[in-house]
């Protein structure tokens, strides 16, 4: 009787060395996975320095009715939002005329006021905002054109 208890003793130690070899483990695992969460945290932001392309700049554009009420009004709108989108798309830290001049032509700053015109819902505006924009396709191709000529 004495042999079966020690017998019983040793499954049950043996059975314990099992589940702390288990719980090791898991704990280890555990470990490896929250690294590896940290470095794809870590990864996913850009380096110092690196400008995380993704990023957005909001420029808030308060308006009234007045602001977009006939076609002149809208117009006059329309270049706030233009001035709005120039800070967004990094305008106000630009120094040199031709690093503004790619700030303004930039898709960055078609894309931001597409965007506020499509918000405010008003048709003027958005009239406003075609004829611009044909005016604004035909200049860059203009632009296009003279800087691959030479």
């Amino acid at each position: 009787m004495v042999r079966k208890n020690r017998v019983e003793s040793r499954r049950d130690g043996a059975f314990a060395g099992r589940i702390g070899v288990q719980v090791e483990a898991a704990s280890i695992g555990m470990i490896i996975v929250l690294g590896l969460m940290v470095l794809m945290a870590l990864h996913g932001r850009p380096a110092h320095g690196q400008e995380d392309e993704t990023a957005s700049t909001a420029v808030r554009v308060p308006y009234r009715a007045a602001d977009i009420g006939d076609l002149p009004h809208a117009r006059h709108f329309l270049r706030v939002l233009e001035h709005a989108a120039l800070q967004a798309c990094g305008d106000e830290t630009a120094s040199l005329g031709d690093i503004r001049a790619a700030v303004e032509w930039s898709d960055c700053r078609r894309a931001s006021v597409a965007r506020a015109v499509a918000q405010v819902h008003s048709p003027l505006l958005e009239r406003a905002w075609t004829e611009d924009g044909a005016a604004w396709d035909a200049r860059r191709a203009v632009e296009d054109r003279k800087s691959k000529h030479g």
